[in-house]
């Protein structure tokens, strides 16, 4: 029997606010959308440690485990995480996320228990990984991957750039339990145009920016809203300063649907600051 099962872990990060993991959703419902099976351990909303992580790994028939690396301060935590699976698996671990991407040579020189980190937009290469994966190596590995050759790092050609923000209609939240949440994120921006070398996200958008329809916005509003019951949301992006007349449309978009703004609170949230 095939391990075709794919499952997706967000780390403990131990905060004290508990954020809905809205970029590993985002790849979790394309890998649904190829066609894979996808279950996904929120250790961070369930406050999980790693011996619990592997406990839930163990209940389920997967052959890749993929953990989501966001933060580079978090490296060892993930270190000992994918030690701990390794030691009580024989899956495929992948790790990705803008930290792992722009210090994958670093990750696999330390971590020799990860197989593979995609350096690329997760939401269309881990879909191709995974096709590769479960293939027993019959396709070509996909470009914007790295893993050990020859006791070496690879280095990973670049992968193309897509608008994944428009190609997903809604990240996969029917695979978490939403009420463990304090703060609902909705993505509607990616990228930053400054492309500063030191920023993590430079590696998966190469000073590229990508607006989501506001239409898909609120799209994912509304099913928040009528399906979870969710009523304050959070829109996260990474440039919206730079790019108020974006904003501007996309409340117009809002005060016209059932006159959204008047009824639901929001906030506009980014890395470079946030705006009520």
């Amino acid at each position: 029997m095939k391990n075709n099962t794919i499952v997706l872990i967000e780390p403990n990060h131990a905060r004290d606010v508990v954020e809905t993991p809205t970029d590993l959703l985002y790849v979790a419902a394309a890998l649904e959308h190829a066609g894979n099976k996808v279950c996904v351990i929120d250790a961070n909303a369930e406050r999980l440690k790693p011996d619990d992580i592997c406990a839930k790994i163990s209940g389920i028939h997967c052959g890749i485990v993929g953990i989501s690396c966001q933060n580079i301060s978090e490296k060892d935590l993930i270190f000992e995480l994918c030690k701990d699976i390794k030691q009580n698996s024989n899956c495929k671990l992948i790790l990705f996320g803008d930290s792992s991407a722009k210090e994958y040579a670093l990750f696999l020189s330390l971590c020799r228990d990860i197989d593979y980190i995609i350096t690329g937009q997760g939401e269309h290469i881990f879909p191709k990984m995974a096709q590769f994966v479960f293939s027993g190596g019959e396709v070509v590995q996909p470009v914007g991957v790295s893993c050990v050759v020859d006791g070496i790092p690879s280095i990973p050609q670049s992968s193309p750039l897509y608008n994944v923000l428009d190609e997903l209609v809604i990240p996969s939240y029917h695979l978490v339990n939403m009420s463990l949440y304090d703060i609902y994120n909705v993505t509607v921006m990616r990228g930053c145009a400054h492309a500063c070398y030191a920023c993590d996200k430079n590696v998966t958008t190469r000073g590229k920016v990508f607006k989501r329809n506001p239409r898909l916005v609120m799209h994912e509003i509304n099913v928040l809203y009528n399906k979870y019951g969710v009523k304050p949301v959070c829109f996260v992006n990474d440039s919206f300063v730079f790019d108020d007349d974006y904003f501007k449309k996309l409340e117009r978009e809002m005060v016209f649907d059932s006159g959204f703004l008047y009824r639901y609170p929001y906030t506009r949230k980014s890395f470079n600051g946030v705006v009520i």
